[in-house]
This record gives C-alpha cells, structure tokens and sequence, in this order.
C-alpha cells in the first residue's frame, strides 16, 4: 500500500517536472496562450447564451401557445377550468383582471 503511494507520488512528480520544464519552452508557452484566448472565447460565448436566454425562452413560450391554440382551439378555457376546479372554485367563471 506504501509503496504504491510512493510509487504515484514520484511519477506524479516527474511528470509535473517535464510538464513545467515543456511550459518553458516557446512552444509551450504558444499552448498555454492558446488555451488562455480558448478559455476566454468559452467564457465570452457562454456569457452571451446566458443572457439570451430569456429571449429565447419567450420564443418557445409563444410557440408553445401557438401550437396549443391551433391544435387545441379551447386549450385556454380548458386551462382555466382546470384551475378553477383545482382551486375549488366553479369552472366556466369569469375572472378579474
């Protein structure tokens, strides 16, 4: 059990040696810049989505009313008695607005 710790710990140690040696060079350096404009294109693209969101969330709202009305003409007073017998009250009743 001890000496397979060793064992992982003093590979694992050599390989964060070469791996830092290689960051060094210009090629490594090249990698590591790379991943930098990567990492912040992600972050940029993810940003953008997460503020559209609510945009496109609208959009498939009013799709989803628009397939329900055409496929469905009634959905909406069977929506509203559906509360209404949920909530105890009688189905078909007017509602304030």
């Amino acid at each position: 059990m001890y000496s397979s710790f060793l064992i992982t710990f003093v590979l694992g140690t050599a390989a964060g040696v070469v791996l830092q040696r290689f960051m060094r060079t210009e090629q490594g350096e090249r990698i590591l810049e790379d991943l930098k404009a990567t990492a912040h294109d992600l972050r940029s693209e993810a940003e953008e989505l997460v503020d559209r969101a609510p945009q496109y969330l609208e959009q498939i709202k009013a799709k989803v009313e628009e397939v329900l009305k055409t496929t469905v003409p009634d959905a909406e007073k069977v929506l509203r008695d559906l509360v209404a017998n949920l909530s105890g009250k009688k189905p078909g009743g007017s509602t304030a607005s």
